[in-house]
């Protein structure tokens, strides 16, 4: 079970935004427009001569133009390389594959031009920001584990990962530039809560008793232990007196000991960053139901008793909510405007 708090929606911010519109990155200098009268920039244009390329699979493929977007050219080796992005990230959409591919690079060359004509350009820089801000919210530390988990999780390469996150940080910065979404309301944000209730995170309310060794050794273990079954054996026996048994039992040391060992509702991704051990125990366990002593992250033998479970009360994630509804117009907002500049910006097909 994954206990980081970012990760269960990071799925959707963490790993599956960069690829959920997979698309290219804006070079991180723009070129000058041409004077009247001179060529467009190589890069820009069709090629005269059909030219060879290899594509992300490895296979060489005739290079010739395929679609011209505004004054951008989308190549046959472009086309491959969408494919393969496309069926590696599985949003066809309804579509067949090579539907799919001209679609998304058709969206991606029309947001790079107008993202040129805002300046906006994300460097190298920007982008290695990113994967540190990200690794962070991951908790891993080693970049190599960082981009295996990013392939297993994304199913892309990470080149492919890193490119497509370049994308979507050039495409949040046009949104907020061109595109205005009106922000959710009460309503919805409650109608949004009461459809994910079972999902929005869990809170328990539970006691404790705590026991530590006081140095190293068996003998110090093994009477640690001892004490500490003794106290479930006590509890067990009456588990609606867990509380009296806390307040009273020698060798507790927990800081909740005077109200009975008492700890009330706290987050369960909250408790697993301080102990996993103990998160996964309060988790599956019933309540009114006294667990067995156990080992928790600091070598401690902890007794614990459920007293109960809620999900997290709409007023404590209400801000989470209104952000993640917001995104959500903010996304269908996007498609509106690239939907009506599709119809605004010549798109032709040579030969077509």
């Amino acid at each position: 079970m994954n206990w980081n708090k970012h990760l269960a929606p990071l799925a959707a911010l963490l790993f599956v935004c960069a690829c959920a519109s997979p698309g290219e990155s804006l070079p991180d200098d723009s070129e000058p427009e041409a004077e009247a009268g001179a060529p467009a920039n190589q890069s820009d244009r069709a090629p005269s001569q059909p030219q060879a390329n290899e594509s992300a699979d490895g296979s060489i493929v005739l290079n010739r133009v395929r679609y011209v977007v505004g004054d951008a050219a989308i190549t046959e080796a472009d086309l491959a390389d969408a494919r393969d992005l496309v069926r590696r990230s599985g949003r066809l959409g309804g579509r067949n594959l090579e539907e799919a591919a001209a679609e998304f690079m058709i969206d991606r060359a029309i947001v790079n031009m107008e993202a040129r004509k805002e300046s906006i350009i994300v460097s190298d820089e920007r982008l290695q920001n990113e994967v540190q801000r990200r690794m962070q919210f991951a908790g891993i530390i080693d970049e190599k584990e960082f981009q295996e988990r990013v392939e297993r999780e994304s199913n892309l390469t990470y080149e492919q990962w890193l490119e497509n996150m370049r994308f979507e940080l050039i495409k949040r910065q046009l949104i907020q530039i061109r595109i205005t979404a009106p922000q959710p309301d009460d309503e919805e944000i409650e109608r949004f809560y009461r459809r994910n209730r079972d999902r929005v995170g869990l809170e328990v309310r539970y006691r404790e008793m705590v026991f530590a060794p006081r140095g190293a050794g068996i003998d110090e273990e093994s009477r640690v232990s001892a004490r500490a079954n003794e106290a479930y054996n006590a509890a067990s026996r009456n588990p609606a007196a867990f509380g009296d048994v806390a307040r009273t039992f020698e060798g507790n040391v927990s800081p909740y000991k005077p109200t009975g060992g008492l700890v009330d509702y706290s987050n369960i991704q909250e408790i697993a960053e301080r102990d996993q051990r103990l998160a996964m125990t309060l988790y599956s366990a019933p309540a009114g139901v006294v667990n067995r002593p156990f080992r928790d992250s600091r070598g401690r033998y902890v007794v614990t008793l459920v007293e109960a479970k809620r999900p997290i009360p709409l007023e404590k994630i209400r801000d989470v909510i209104r952000e993640r509804l917001y995104f959500e117009k903010e996304g269908e907002a996007f498609e509106e405007w690239i939907k009506r500049r599709r119809r605004e910006i010549a798109i032709i097909k040579p030969g077509g």
